[in-house]
């Protein structure tokens, strides 16, 4: 027990540098959404009520009803599953102009009794001591005309560590504009967010044990950024999103108050600020009969900070899904950092994946929701449920993978061919343009042959064999181009695939994100289908190097499909 309290203070820090929070109070800056997440670590301009508790107070304008989340990031990376981050938020709308929201954070870090190195004197027990962060906080928004709407927020903190431990307040406030120029697609956001004076603090000193106040600089951030909806339609709404952000943090003995450092902080701009870039394909809920309703919503995401602030450059991924019944929304969603562009040893710590999140919503009516408010697709068509079966046919380094491409080769990984099983939903608007949500499992027996004699000619190799198996999420957009044959199509989408080592490896899985593109065939037997397709699929992963690259794993896939039509 006696390393203990170290190792836990190293985590602390090391979780502030991982997500860019270098104050002790980083944590309250901890992305808590899945679209946030996916996005790429941003929402200052978002639309989700959620995000107006972590990036801008007015987000909440764009709340209906009432929503309640649970959000949870278990911190694998880590190895263990032990520091659990939780958060609870709730939002509702009192009435045309009035927006309120609350959220409780909980953190629980360790129960122990722990023994402090105090060299040269030896070391020093302390009692058994709970240790945690926990944060409170309450937010308030109006909207002031059709166009611009304002929030603020404050925030209660609460810290407990063997040697340290504080409470304190934070106040944030931010706006939102939406020129009516642009038909509404347009939002833009701006925020200042948990600004503050400087943190007092009690500390214990050794050897004697006697607490004493120590100040630090609290960990505030400026966020400017937009949204712009590049289609929007009854189906669907694809969304562009950027937002650029900055710290407000003094690093050093002398503390400073929120308020000066954003005056004062900005001789290393903008080297040390972050750029946040993302899309999201978000459907309008769909009806499936008997008042329930199917929704699915895709985020991809891309984070690069400067070099002042950690050089990090990730890219990220999300999908909630969820059903609609009597107009009440359930959803669950995961999202995840799949890609890291620094090389291991830069964050070797970090480099873990998957770094992964997950979050639990509920939405109703409860509350004050405008009668003209309608988010529902207008189904015309049908729905088509298939079931069948496939086969992949991979090519380039997707056949096989070395990790060293000059000789002697230290590991190669031979890939086979496969067979996949595929679940289809594809939902009809009209008779030419359909969404479709799939679902495809496969499995394969991967080869690896590792160089036993590393860098030193001739290489000797040995192999072993690994299962692996994978799980795919695709959202897509089908569509039938000719009035001449009417039921070919074809369909361009992106999802998400889990890859699942069954073997004891570690980790024991991780994500990638892919795009793909089909064509395809309707067969018609009465309301029984028949569905041949081709398709292209490129999953988009690392490439080994000392910076590790982004390309793309490809693959020619062909299905075939024996589905239902719903009229």
């Amino acid at each position: 027990m006696k390393f203990l309290c170290p190792v836990i203070l190293i985590f602390i820090l090391l979780t502030r540098l991982a997500h860019g929070q270098s104050g002790i109070d980083g944590f309250i800056n901890y992305y808590r959404s899945v679209p946030s997440y996916g996005l790429g670590e941003q929402g200052v301009a978002s639309r989700n009520g959620v995000d107006a508790m972590i990036y801008n107070p007015a987000n909440l304008i764009h709340s209906s009803g009432t929503q309640m989340t649970y959000f949870r990031n278990p911190f694998y990376y880590f190895g263990s599953d032990d520091l659990r981050f939780k958060s609870y938020v709730a939002t509702t709308r009192l009435n045309e102009n009035t927006y309120l929201g609350a959220e409780f954070i909980s953190w629980d870090h360790y129960i122990a009794g722990v023994t402090i190195s105090n060299n040269p004197l030896g070391y020093i027990e302390l009692p058994v001591t709970h240790t945690y962060n926990r944060s409170f906080a309450l937010n308030y928004a109006q909207t002031l005309s059709d166009e611009f709407g304002y929030g603020v927020q404050l925030r209660y903190t609460k810290d407990k560590f063997p040697s340290i431990s504080y409470e304190h307040l934070w106040g944030s406030a931010g706006i939102q504009y939406i020129p009516s120029t642009l038909e509404k697609r347009l939002r833009i956001g701006f925020s200042l967010m948990n600004f503050s004076t400087p943190i007092s603090t009690e500390v214990l000193t050794y050897p004697e044990l006697k607490p004493t106040i120590e100040k630090y600089s609290p960990s505030s951030y400026i966020r400017l950024g937009f949204e712009y909806d590049i289609v929007s339609n009854p189906l669907f709404t694809l969304t562009l999103h950027s937002e650029t952000s900055k710290e407000l943090v003094k690093n050093g003995w002398n503390a400073e108050s929120s308020f000066e450092a954003l005056f004062n902080d900005w001789n290393d701009a903008p080297r040390d600020m972050t750029l946040h870039s993302g899309i999201s394909f978000v459907w309008n809920p769909i009806p499936l009969g008997k008042n329930i309703s199917f929704i699915q919503e895709t985020y991809l995401g891309h984070l690069t900070n400067g070099p002042k602030s950690g050089s990090r450059t990730t890219f990220y991924n999300g999908i909630n899904v969820g059903i609609a019944v009597n107009k009440i929304q359930f959803l669950a969603g995961f999202a995840n950092m799949w890609h890291l562009v620094n090389s291991d040893a830069y964050y070797s710590f970090f480099n873990r994946m998957p770094w992964e999140i997950f979050q639990f919503t509920i939405k109703s009516p409860l509350g004050y929701t405008p009668e003209t408010e309608s988010s529902q697709s207008v189904l015309d068509g049908n729905i088509i449920l298939s079931l069948g079966l496939g086969y992949t046919q991979r090519i380039g380094r997707y056949t096989e993978y070395t990790m060293i491409n000059r000789p002697p080769e230290y590991l190669k990984i031979i890939y086979p061919d496969r067979p996949l099983y595929d679940l289809e939903s594809a939902f009809y608007f009209s008779e030419q343009s359909a969404l479709t949500f799939s679902l495809q499992y496969a499995r394969l027996l991967a080869t690896y042959k590792i160089n036993a004699t590393l860098f030193f000619p001739p290489p000797v190799y040995f192999e072993t064999n690994l299962r692996i198996e994978s799980l795919s999420l695709t959202s897509a957009y089908r569509y039938h181009p000719f009035a001449e044959y009417a039921n070919g199509f074809f369909e361009i989408g992106f999802g998400v695939q889990r890859q699942n080592p069954i073997e004891n490896t570690n980790p024991k899985y991780n994500y990638n994100s892919f795009v793909t593109g089909h064509i395809g065939t309707l067969v018609p037997f009465s309301n029984i289908l028949i569905i041949p397709k081709l398709g292209f699929t490129s999953l988009l992963a690392r490439i080994t190097g000392s910076a590790p690259r982004l390309g793309g794993y490809n693959q020619f896939e062909f299905s075939l499909n024996v589905g239902y039509k719903f009229d």
